[in-house]
């Protein structure tokens, strides 16, 4: 009886904990707005979220007295998750939709890896990250696209045009475009170009 006492209570916990986890990562900690001003409160509930993160269509913060205010998405900038993941407004270049989406690469100039919508342009929206049509076999070709923080552009990245677009955008850092240019930094090392920017010229 004790032994299966123990396991109820082992499996309650459990169930409560994957519940707790489940909730955290669908409240924002705080918001920022396209002004830059920081928007918090005892809870804040993205509309949205649990269909496609980055679909996001609007914010509600509770403050601490209880009220309600709503916070339409196109007027944020930013937001940061609990467990520290910060995703940032985007227009998405394949159909000019504003989505929110976390970088691999963050920082004044930011990296995001995608999975390639040319691949299988019939994408559908699911729970935890745009994914594509169940129809379709799984892409396993990811895109590439860079961007700044303090810009919603998004400009994908491809092997042909990779040395001109990061010359062009990271034009600031010399001590990065030049080894571009001498094919020092190659189209596989974006991340550690964007890291390499980030760190020396940011």
């Amino acid at each position: 009886m004790k032994q299966a006492k123990r396991l109820i209570l082992f499996f309650l916990a459990i169930c409560f904990g994957n519940i707790s986890g489940h909730s955290q990562n669908f409240s924002p900690l705080y918001l920022i707005t396209l002004e830059g001003d920081t928007i918090t409160g005892s809870r804040i509930r993205a509309i949205g979220w649990d269909e496609a993160p980055e679909v996001t269509s609007h914010f509600i913060v509770t403050q601490a007295d209880g009220a309600h205010k709503t916070w339409e998405a196109k007027s944020i900038r930013q937001y940061v998750m609990s467990n520290s993941k910060r995703f940032y407004a985007k227009k998405w270049p394949h159909n000019g939709m504003r989505q929110f989406l976390e970088p691999q690469e963050k920082g004044k100039a930011q990296l995001f890896v995608l999975l390639d919508p040319v691949v299988h342009p019939d994408r559908k929206k699911r729970a935890e990250r745009v994914v594509f049509d169940p129809d379709f076999k799984a892409s396993t070709e990811e895109a590439y696209y860079i961007s700044t923080a303090d810009t919603e552009l998004l400009i994908r990245v491809e092997r042909d045009n990779y040395d001109l677009l990061l010359k062009q955008m990271l034009k600031d850092c010399p001590e990065v475009t030049e080894k571009i240019g001498q094919k020092k930094f190659r189209f596989n090392q974006l991340d550690h170009i964007v890291a390499t920017y980030n760190e020396t010229c940011q």
